[in-house]
């Protein structure tokens, strides 16, 4: 290697870290043993895949690309399976057991398949004709034949990655709508700890995208071709943190698998159920809930309630959302809530974490939450009142 060539900065040192970081807990993923084995594989997978694109900033950033020519080209190429790889763990952890890949999925890899056969001819030319090329960029001469034809391909990119987001986002919130129609707890279930992980790959890449389209309008590239590594550095250590930290415990997997999404507005055109059953059901439920309170126990489902009803869960469905415009998980942790305030009132001193166990919750913050926004105070201030 040319030491002449080599350039190290805090920038630079900040990306070879983010790939080592990158690597270690894809080996660390890989070798987990616990909650879902295919969702640890996939973000295995993404990280290796994030340590590649980092890779390609670390070289271009310490002048490296100099002394390895040839790899110019061939670690960005990789930003094209992100979005697949993505889209499977989410999936991975929505579907449980259940998710399975088939040959289908290999739909999935076509644009990475036709972005590489598309730069064949440049990812395998000579080192220093990629060279006087990526300097014809730098220096903004777009008028460059070659920088033109390649843009397309380029472009192909964040525009695939922009499709795959939509697509995660979709499947995040469709899951979300569903455990709440099934189950009454869905902290061990919920996908809101990967929020703020869309906002950081969002922000990521409009930065990528930026990076391919500012070339052609006469902005100079400089720091923007950092973009995506910076955005997946960043990415990095925000996926360490949620996946160690925030996501549910292995031995409470991320996500149950669930029963098939409930159908949401049309609905119940078909349905069987009258709008006189559906009282009928109405009347019969709110008579369990005050007398064998079910809601006490922390694992109802939407099917176990229904079971008690002796009606399918659809029919007990249409009655929560067209009757009560409420979800299953809703319809609960309000009497969950209202039975809580009554155990507050009372003289005895049951602490507020016993009460909340007792009602069906399973967090404290859960019933903090859903306590406030019914009586618009805390527990602990609501008792002081009603003392």
């Amino acid at each position: 290697m040319s030491a002449m060539y080599l350039r190290l900065s805090s920038l630079s040192v900040v990306l070879i870290a983010g790939m080592l970081q990158a690597l270690f807990l894809a080996s660390t993923f890989l070798a987990h043993r616990k909650g879902s084995l295919r969702a640890n594989r996939l973000l295995a997978a993404l990280f290796v895949l994030f340590a590649l694109i980092i890779l390609n900033g670390f070289l271009y950033q310490t002048n490296l690309y100099q002394d390895w020519p040839d790899l110019i080209g061939i670690p960005a190429a990789f930003q094209l399976l992100v979005g697949p790889v993505f889209l499977w763990y989410v999936r991975a952890l929505v579907e449980g057991k259940a998710f399975r890949f088939r040959s289908v999925a290999l739909l999935h890899l076509i644009p990475f398949c036709v972005y590489f056969v598309l730069e064949l001819s440049f990812l395998f030319h000579n080192g220093f004709y990629k060279m006087a090329l990526m300097y014809s960029w730098l220096s903004n001469q777009r008028a460059v034949g070659e920088y033109v034809g390649r843009f397309w391909y380029q472009l192909i990119v964040p525009l695939q990655t922009w499709v795959y987001l939509y697509f995660v986002v979709r499947t995040i919130r469709r899951h979300e709508v569903t455990i709440r129609q099934v189950f009454s707890n869905i902290e061990d279930k919920t996908l809101g700890w990967l929020r703020n992980t869309l906002v950081a790959f969002t922000v990521g890449l409009v930065g990528v995208t930026l990076s391919v389209v500012f070339p052609l309008v006469g902005v100079q590239l400089g720091w923007m071709m950092l973009c995506a590594p910076l955005a997946d550095t960043v990415l990095v250590y925000h996926l360490a943190w949620v996946a160690f930290l925030r996501r549910p415990q292995d031995n409470e997997p991320a996500v149950t698998q669930t029963p098939a999404p409930l159908p949401l507005e049309p609905k119940y055109e078909k349905s069987s159920l009258s709008d006189d059953q559906a009282q009928r059901l109405l009347v019969q439920l709110e008579n369990l809930m005050t007398t064998q309170q079910p809601h006490t126990n922390p694992d109802l489902t939407l099917a176990g309630l229904a079971a008690q009803l002796k009606t399918s869960r659809n029919h007990l469905s249409r009655v929560l959302n067209q009757k009560l415009h409420a979800t299953f998980y809703d319809y609960i942790n309000q009497h969950r809530v209202l039975l809580a305030g009554n155990k507050l009132r009372a003289p005895h001193r049951e602490s507020i974490l016993d009460v909340a166990a007792s009602c069906g919750f399973k967090s404290k913050s859960t019933f903090n939450k859903a306590f406030k926004a019914q009586f618009g105070v805390a527990p602990s201030e609501y008792r002081r009142g009603a003392l």
